[in-house]
C-alpha cells in the first residue's frame, strides 16, 4: 500500500490543487468517475483538511502509508501520515437515500483542530453505509469518530480491523453507531478520552461506544478506559425483538476506570434485546456504585457474562451488577484485590439472575 505505484492506487499529490482540500476534491472526483475507482494514497507527511461533507460514493478508498502512526505523543512526528482535520462536522459524510457500498478507510491517523470534527456522520434522510471496511485507524482531538450524539451512522455488513485501532481524546462520545449483521474491531481497540475533553466537549455523561439499535453484530475485544465522566459502553435497542437480535461483545471487554470522583459504568442500556457471551475485566479507582446497571423493562432481555474479572477498588458491599429488569447470566467471575481483601465473592443485584457461586446474589 505504500508505493503510489500499486496497482489500482493514485497518489493524493499527483492531483493538483494549492492545498490539500483541492487534492482531495480533485482526486475523488476523478475516482468517482471510473468504472474500477483508485484507492487514493495520502503521503509520508502531514496534510490538512478544512473542508467537510464530502459524500461516500460506491467503492471510495482512502488510505495511508502502511505502517502505524500514534497521534496521541506530543510531537505528533516521526507517523507514517497525519491527517488534520479542522471543519465543523465530517471529513466525509453519508448522504446517499439507498446503500453506499464498499467504502474503504486504512492506516489513516486523525488529529482534531478545534474539537469540532468528526471523520465520517450520517445525513439527514440518508441509508446505510454497507460493506464499510476500516482497517488501523488512530485520532485524538475530533468531536467523535463514527456519527455523532445526535446522529447515528448506520452500518450494514461492516468490518473493522487490524491491530492499530487507538482511539484518544474525543470530545463527544466517539462512536455512535446502529445497523446490523457487523464484524467490528475484530482485531482489538483501544479507547480512551481525557477528563478535560469530557469537559470542555460538555460531555458528562456520555459514552465512549453507544450502540444504537446495533443488532446481529459482533464486537472484538476493546479495551475502554473511563476517567471522570467518561462512560464505556451503552446498549440500546428494541426489546421486542428478543433472542433474535444479538449484539455480542466477545473475545474479552477490559473497562478500567481511572483517577476520578466517581464511578464510570462499563454498560449502560435503556433497554437490550440480548447480548451473549461477555467477558469482562475492570479495574477501577473511588468506586461508589455498580460498575454494571442493566436498565430494561423486558424480562426476556438477557446480559450474559462469561468469565469476567473484577477487581476489589471500594466497599465490598458495591454490587458488580446492578440490575432493575431483564435476566442476568453471569458465571466464572474471577477476582483481583488491588483494593482489599475480598471476604465474600462478589455482589449481583438483580430482578432476575442465574448465577454460579463466583458471585453471591443480594
Amino acid at each position: 500500500m505504500a508505493g503510489a505505484g500499486l496497482a489500482g492506487c493514485q497518489n493524493l499529490d499527483t492531483f493538483i490543487g494549492t492545498n490539500d482540500d483541492d487534492k482531495l476534491d480533485a482526486g475523488l472526483s476523478f475516482a468517482a468517475s471510473q468504472t474500477y475507482p483508485p484507492t487514493i494514497i495520502l503521503g509520508n507527511r502531514p496534510h490538512a483538511f478544512a473542508k467537510g461533507n464530502r459524500p461516500l460514493f460506491k467503492s471510495m478508498r482512502i488510505a495511508g502509508p502502511d505502517g502505524y502512526s500514534n497521534p496521541e505523543q506530543a510531537s505528533q512526528t516521526k507517523m507514517a501520515t497525519k491527517v488534520i482535520l479542522s471543519m465543523a462536522g465530517g471529513w466525509l459524510v453519508n448522504t446517499d437515500a439507498a446503500s453506499t457500498f464498499g467504502v474503504d478507510l486504512r492506516n489513516l491517523s486523525f488529529v482534531g483542530s478545534g474539537s469540532k470534527a468528526s471523520v465520517i456522520t450520517q445525513g439527514a434522510g440518508a441509508g446505510t453505509t454497507y460493506c464499510l471496511h476500516m482497517s488501523n485507524i488512530s485520532s485524538t482531538g475530533l468531536l467523535s469518530v463514527l456519527g455523532t450524539q445526535a446522529s447515528k451512522l448506520l452500518i450494514t455488513a461492516a468490518t473493522f480491523d487490524g491491530g492499530c485501532w487507538e482511539i484518544n481524546n474525543c470530545y463527544n462520545g466517539a462512536f455512535h453507531l446502529g445497523g446490523s449483521d457487523n464484524n467490528l474491531w475484530t482485531d482489538g481497540m483501544l479507547l480512551d478520552s481525557g477528563v478535560a475533553f469530557n469537559t470542555a466537549g460538555n460531555a458528562a455523561g456520555q459514552y465512549h461506544l453507544w450502540c444504537d439499535y446495533l443488532d446481529k453484530t459482533y464486537i472484538g475485544p476493546l479495551y475502554v478506559t473511563c476517567e471522570g465522566s467518561w462512560n464505556g459502553v451503552r446498549i440500546s435497542g428494541p426489546g421486542y425483538n428478543a433472542v433474535l437480535a444479538m449484539l455480542e461483545l466477545s473475545g474479552s471487554m477490559a473497562h478500567e476506570l481511572r483517577v476520578g470522583t466517581r464511578p464510570s459504568h462499563a454498560l449502560g442500556q435503556t433497554s437490550w434485546s440480548r447480548a451473549g457471551n461477555l467477558p469482562l475485566t475492570i479495574a477501577g479507582l473511588h468506586m461508589g456504585k455498580p460498575l454494571l446497571v442493566v436498565l430494561s423493562s423486558k424480562v426476556l432481555d438477557v446480559l450474559v457474562i462469561d468469565g469476567g474479572q473484577y477487581d476489589r477498588v471500594g466497599a465490598e458491599t458495591v454490587p458488580y451488577v446492578n440490575s432493575v429488569g431483564g435476566s442476568v447470566r453471569i458465571r466464572d467471575l474471577s477476582v483481583g484485590s488491588r483494593g482489599g481483601i475480598w471476604t465474600s465473592p462478589p455482589r449481583v443485584h438483580a430482578v432476575s439472575a442465574v448465577v454460579d457461586d463466583s458471585v453471591t446474589r443480594v
